[in-house]
């Protein structure tokens, strides 16, 4: 399902696109479909150039951190964290 339905969405906005620019060959919906999708093309390729780790799913944590002192105490509130300190 991962990769079925993206590709379904993106062949159905393909044909969608095709079809406004067969139909209205030359007016404004044809300078806006297909102006924005020559514009969407550049604006994906420089960030996917930019950043391949994103793109592939690496800097997606895939679990949590397990729980540590330093991280506990960091998300503590202000008045929590001093009275811990002071005993």
């Amino acid at each position: 399902m991962k990769g079925i339905l993206p590709a379904l969405g993106g062949f159905a906005l393909l044909f969608a696109a095709a079809w406004t620019a067969v139909t209205s060959w030359f007016s404004a919906i044809f300078v806006l479909g297909v102006g924005s999708l020559l514009i969407g093309i550049p604006i994906y390729l420089v960030p996917a150039r930019l950043m391949p780790p994103f793109f592939r799913g690496e800097v997606l944590a895939r679990q949590l951190p397990e729980p540590t002192e330093r991280i506990i105490e960091a998300d503590a509130p202000e008045h929590e964290a001093g009275a811990a300190t002071r005993g």
